[in-house]
């Protein structure tokens, strides 16, 4: 059995079940009280995607209430490289700046990307992005860079984030991988502790990472060639 469910998002950026645009979605079921009903069902859900801006956000809220990836399948406007996270850090970029980017109710999705060049851009839902060519570093942090320490939260980290900064400005070129978990272990978490720690090395194509804060026993994995 499946019971397929065509996806729309009002200007708000929340998801409705809707094969057509309308004024007043409010008088329509929201996708995710529909979801989570699909998913107490243990049925299979076909997300008919109406626009491709849905995609993603109906993927992770289908994932957040519990529908198994077994039983969830994708029609409509479905761009499979972006399904399959195939876009180059450019088209994202391109993607940020002509869309608003929205988090699904309940999570968010601020992250900051980076390529092999080392352009980053960094995606704050409801505020923006900021694309930085080639920066000497860019810190991933608990708090909006366009808020900064303007909206004051308890797991901010903001004190963490300045012994980051403090360490990375005084690094030279000869900044490596010993340094690089001299600053994980500068800024690990105690109450609520870091789990994992993790270095990648571009020009290796190697991860590098320990578990529950045990600097002395740093893994590695070599996955691609330098020439990927």
């Amino acid at each position: 059995d499946c019971v397929e469910s065509e996806v729309r998002m009002d200007p708000q950026g929340k998801m409705w079940l809707t094969h057509n645009e309308v004024e007043d979605y409010t008088t329509l079921v929201p996708l995710e009280t529909a979801l989570r009903k699909i998913a107490e069902s243990g049925t299979a859900v076909n997300c008919d995607i109406k626009e491709e801006k849905v995609l993603l956000p109906t993927l992770a809220l289908a994932q957040s209430v519990g529908i198994p990836r077994d039983k969830l399948i994708f029609s409509g406007s479905v761009d499979i490289d972006l399904l399959l996270q195939k876009k180059t850090l450019n088209e994202i970029r391109m993607i940020t700046s002509a869309r608003a980017v929205c988090s699904v109710p309940g999570l968010t999705f601020m992250g900051a990307l980076s390529d092999r060049d080392g352009n980053v851009l960094h995606i704050i839902p409801g505020q923006g992005s900021i694309y930085y060519e080639k920066p000497k570093y860019k810190i991933m942090t608990n708090f909006s860079p366009f808020k900064m320490d303007k909206e004051i939260h308890p797991w901010m980290g903001w004190d963490r984030y300045h012994i980051a900064k403090a360490m990375l400005d005084a690094s030279g070129d000869d900044f490596d991988i010993d340094d690089c978990f001299s600053i994980l272990k500068a800024v690990a978490q105690e109450i609520c502790p870091t789990v994992v720690s993790m270095v990648y090395d571009v020009d290796s194509g190697t991860v590098y990472w320990c578990r529950e804060r045990n600097w002395n026993n740093i893994e590695n994995k070599h996955f691609v060639s330098k020439n990927t």
